[in-house]
């Protein structure tokens, strides 16, 4: 079942997706990757032919050809790695789509940008770049021009980046964030604050992949998705909404009216996806627990998070947020305009959404 943070519940049944199809289409995804898995968990489900069949497959991907890639309407994509380090995991994706665009004649990717705050770091990796690309050229007579694309690599700061939004359709961080968390006095705003950006310029129908150590199976990593990776996504649309607001109060012609969501307008969704393995039993050495009691607590590893943007109409977004709007009416005597739950209005005040509707779900393997 999908949670909703901010409803009042916290849970939403798929029945009520189901009153409107654009409500219900967003979450489409999560239906696909449970078909055909009712009620057994999908490690289970996956486990059953790994043993027999693990040989099989990794000799027969080796022959394979890569996939078939439907080009009708693709649009090539672009990727931003945040605090690549001195080895970007951007750069061997850029070289695996690369050689998918030249097997199947698609223009798969458009730009790899790779960014990181050390100055330093980021001149290495141009003089490695430059340094390969001499090399490839020296040992070939001429310039390799099978790979035109090249990653780019620049010294920015995650925290205020320089591109506008929905721009990326990937954003990559792996590892970055729990590096600030040594940080006991800022590292919890500032991480806050590149979620933030990452939500921003990650494109509409793009996700953000997020690997860290803190795992939301655990309590520890459950704090660290709610206390920063929820309070990035809150923070994104405030700061939207504000600016929202302040554009509005500087149109001539606006009205109390305008200051609130229209119902053709459009807001963002997000669905969190926690990717990781079913925990682990282990005594006080290290090793597995074959038979564990009540009291034996799992251990779990490493975690990928993928984090969806999408968009539905903001009348949607306040029905999964299960917030009203604000309605303006007219006085026939005086003229002024009153918004419900103004004190010359008999209806209780309604509450505003206040951060965007977020699904979470725990995917096992």
């Amino acid at each position: 079942m999908p949670l909703i943070l901010g409803d009042l519940n916290n849970e939403v049944a798929e029945s009520d997706y189901e009153e409107c199809s654009d409500a219900e289409s967003w979450v489409e995804e999560e239906e696909e990757e449970e078909e055909g898995s009712d009620t057994e968990p999908k490690a289970e489900h996956d486990s059953s032919t790994n043993d027999n069949t693990q040989e099989e497959t990794e000799e027969d991907i080796k022959e394979q050809d890569l996939p078939h890639i439907d080009t009708t309407n693709l649009k090539p994509k672009r990727v931003l790695e945040i605090g690549c380090g001195d080895v970007p995991i951007a750069t061997s994706l850029l070289s695996d789509l690369v050689s998918m665009q030249q097997s199947s004649n698609a223009n798969l990717i458009e730009e790899v940008t790779c960014i990181d705050y050390s100055e330093v770091v980021i001149e290495t990796l141009i003089k490695q770049q430059k340094k390969l690309e001499q090399e490839q050229q020296n040992s070939s007579g001429k310039k390799d021009t099978t790979q035109q694309l090249q990653p780019t690599f620049q010294a920015l700061d995650a925290r205020s980046l320089p591109f506008e939004s929905n721009t990326y359709d990937l954003v990559l961080e792996k590892g970055t964030m729990d590096a600030m968390l040594s940080d006991e006095v800022d590292g919890i705003p500032n991480c806050i604050k590149i979620v933030e950006e990452m939500a921003r310029v990650t494109s509409e129908g793009g996700a953000i992949l997020i690997v860290s150590h803190l795992n939301a199976n655990e309590d520890k990593g459950m704090g660290w998705l709610e206390d920063i990776v929820f309070s990035g996504l809150k923070d994104e649309f405030l700061e939207r909404r504000k600016q929202k607001r302040e554009e509005t109060k500087s149109t001539k012609d606006a009205t109390a009216k305008d200051t609130v969501d229209k119902d053709d307008e459009k807001e963002y969704v997000w669905s969190v996806e926690v990717h990781g393995g079913e925990g682990k039993y282990l005594d006080a050495n290290g090793e597995e627990i074959e038979n564990p009691s009540d009291d034996d607590i799992p251990t779990y590893g490493a975690c990928v998070y993928i984090i969806k943007k999408k968009s539905v109409p903001a009348s949607i977004a306040r029905d999964l947020f299960g917030k009203k709007k604000k309605e303006t009416t007219e006085d026939s005597n005086t003229g002024k305009v009153a918004e419900d739950g103004d004190a010359n209005s008999d209806d209780e005040k309604p509450e505003l959404m206040e951060m965007p509707p977020v699904k979470l779900e725990f995917v096992t393997y």
